[in-house]
This record gives structure tokens, C-alpha cells and sequence, in this order.
């Protein structure tokens, strides 16, 4: 038996699968990609205007802090309880 220089390991196969799968998308992702042009430019439009905005509102975190400082805010824990309550049950009562 003669042992050939042309004959690829397992895992160099293995390797050269997984670039080529690396270098070319699926088909599906392909063809919606091909197919929805005015989808995915809108949908870079949106990201891009995300990407604008500030991670926090701080005009909101100042208004916050002020109504906290002047007691603007309840804070009574009977108080937040049945507001918290209200909210994830959806009842008004």
C-alpha cells in the first residue's frame, strides 16, 4: 500500500468546508436579500437612525432626579406595589 501526498486529512476537509460555507451565504438568505431591495434599505435606514440616537435620555433622567428631590414622586411601597400591580394585570382598580 502506497501512502499518497494527495490525500487531505478529515480535518482538513473539515476546514475547507467550513471557509467555504463562511465565504458564500445559504441560498434562502441570498434570495431574500435579491428579492426585498427596498426592505433592506429600509431596514438600514432604521438601524442607522438607532445608531444615532443616545443610549439614554438624559433630559428624562434630570426630570426624574428633580421630581425625586422636590417629592414630585411617590414612594411609599404600598403605593409602588399596587401601581406595579395595576400595571401587569392590567386593571384600573
Amino acid at each position: 500500500m502506497e501512502i499518497s501526498r494527495q490525500l487531505k486529512s478529515a480535518a482538513a476537509l473539515q476546514i475547507e468546508a467550513a471557509d467555504k460555507l463562511r465565504q458564500e451565504p445559504p441560498k434562502a438568505v441570498r434570495e431574500t436579500a435579491e428579492s426585498r431591495p427596498a426592505e433592506k434599505l429600509q431596514l438600514d435606514q432604521m438601524q442607522e437612525t438607532l445608531r444615532q440616537m443616545p443610549d439614554v435620555d438624559l433630559k428624562r433622567i434630570e426630570a426624574i432626579r428633580l421630581a425625586l428631590g422636590s417629592g414630585g414622586i411617590d414612594t411609599d411601597a404600598r403605593s409602588l406595589a399596587a401601581s406595579i400591580l395595576t400595571y401587569h394585570t392590567g386593571s384600573d382598580s
